[in-house]
C-alpha cells in the first residue's frame, strides 16, 4: 500500500471531520500477489483474502448489540456478497429501525434482486459457512481442498491442460485487441509447469495450474474443471507487468497478459 500512502493520507485528512458521524469502509479487490511470497501456500491464501476494515459513527459505539455482532463476525468466513448486504442494510433496514433489533438477519425491501450475502451488522450463523453456501466460486474459496500433484501417468491430461492454458492466455490478447502490440506467449520449458488436482464435496475434480511463460517469465495461476476449461475464464498473474506491458499499452485491462513486441527488438 506504500505506493498510495500519500493519496490515502490526503483523503483521510481532508475528510477527517466526517468520520465521527459516518460508517467508513476501507477494502481491497485482492490480497498481496506480486512477488515470491505470493507463490507460497500462505501467499496463495492471502491473495484471496483482501483487506477489509469498517469503522462506525461515534454515537453507535455504545450500541452493545452492534459491537457484539461486528466483533463476532470479524472472526467468521465472509465474502463480498456479505459486504454488499451490509451496505444495503445501512441504506434500508438498519437506520429505519434506529440501529436496534439487530439480533437477527432481516429481509431486505428489494424487488427483482437476489441478495446472496448476509449483513455483517447482524449475527452470522454460528458455524462457518462453506463456499458453496456463500456462492463463492472455487478459485476464490478460502476453504482449502486437499490438492495433490498430478501423477506422471496422467500424461494425456497434462498435455490437454498445457494446450488449453496457453491457448486461453493468448486468447486474452485477442479479446483485448492487443495482438499487434503484444508478443505471443509460450510456455517456459525451463520452469516447472505445476498441476495439482483435488475433488470437491461432490467428487468433482478441479485442477490448479501454475505456469511460467516467455517472453518475460510471467507467472500465472488458473483453476480448471474436469473438462480442462478455465473457471470463470480467469487467469491470475503473480508477477509484475508494468515494465513489460506499459511501454506499448497503458490502459487496457488485458495489458496484464502483455509483453510488448517492441521490447523484443531491444534485446
Amino acid at each position: 500500500i506504500f505506493a498510495s500512502d500519500e493519496i490515502f493520507y490526503n483523503f483521510f485528512k481532508k475528510n477527517e471531520k466526517h468520520f465521527k458521524n459516518s460508517f467508513n469502509i476501507l477494502m481491497s479487490d485482492h490480497g498481496h500477489r506480486m512477488n515470491s511470497f505470493s507463490l507460497s501456500e500462505m501467499g496463495r491464501y492471502e491473495q484471496k483474502n483482501p483487506y477489509f476494515i469498517i469503522t462506525i459513527p461515534e454515537e453507535l459505539r455504545f450500541n452493545e448489540q452492534l459491537i457484539k455482532n461486528l466483533k463476532e463476525n470479524s472472526k467468521k468466513h465472509i465474502s463480498h456478497f456479505d459486504i454488499y448486504a451490509t451496505l444495503l442494510d445501512l441504506l434500508t433496514n438498519a437506520p429505519k429501525d434506529g440501529f436496534k433489533m439487530l439480533d437477527k438477519q432481516k429481509k431486505f425491501p428489494i424487488k427483482n434482486d437476489t441478495i446472496k450475502g448476509l449483513s455483517l451488522l447482524r449475527p452470522l450463523p454460528i458455524y462457518n459457512r462453506s463456499c458453496y453456501e456463500m456462492f463463492i466460486p472455487p478459485q476464490y474459496c478460502l476453504c482449502k481442498p486437499k490438492f495433490e500433484l498430478l501423477p506422471s501417468f496422467m500424461a494425456k491430461e497434462r498435455a490437454q491442460i498445457e494446450k488449453n492454458f496457453i491457448k486461453a492466455l493468448n486468447n486474452k490478447l485477442v479479446e483485448g485487441n492487443l495482438t499487434d502490440k503484444c508478443a505471443e506467449m509460450k510456455l517456459d520449458r525451463s520452469e516447472e509447469f505445476k498441476i495439482m488436482f483435488a475433488r470437491d464435496k461432490n467428487s468433482k475434480i478441479v485442477y490448479q495450474v501454475d505456469a511460467v511463460t516467455i517472453p518475460g517469465k510471467a507467472r500465472y495461476q488458473v483453476m480448471m474443471n474436469k473438462n480442462f476449461e478455465i473457471l470463470n475464464n480467469e487467469i491470475i498473474r503473480f508477477s509484475v507487468y508494468k515494465h513489460q506491458a506499459e511501454p506499448c499499452e497503458n490502459f487496457s485491462f488485458y495489458r496484464i497478459y502483455c509483453y510488448c513486441k517492441i521490447l523484443l527488438h531491444e534485446k
